[in-house]
């Protein structure tokens, strides 16, 4: 039985720093898990209509060709935007002017705001 203890006080403190780094890390984050990942998404698709723009030299077609998931997009040969809703009713966007944030309707136009 004593053979067990060590092990498992080892295991106990490990979860316990792992724990309370965890909580530090996330502490005070703004955004939840889910914005964190809309975040993230949106700025792979900034780059890759970026990386587009540079090999093609304009936006036009890059909606077709881009892969988005569930995001919407609108592009011409000089602008693009792409948006998603999210659950409180807003929409996440962002466009060839770089701007990316929050806006309270779907965009009509090729930019965001």
């Amino acid at each position: 039985m004593k053979n067990l203890i060590a092990p498992l006080a080892l295991a106990a403190v490990t979860i316990g720093i792992a724990l309370a780094l965890f909580l530090l890390v996330t502490a005070g984050n703004p955004f939840s898990t889910r914005e964190t990942v809309v975040i993230n998404q949106f700025k792979q698709y900034r780059a890759a209509a970026e990386v587009y723009r540079g090999r093609y030299e304009t936006y036009e077609q890059m909606c077709r060709e881009v892969v988005l998931g569930v995001a919407r997009c609108r592009s011409t040969e000089d602008a693009y935007v792409i948006y998603q809703g999210q659950e409180d009713g807003t929409f996440f966007c962002t466009d060839s002017t770089r701007f990316a944030g929050t806006i309270p309707r779907a965009p009509s136009k090729n930019t965001c705001q």
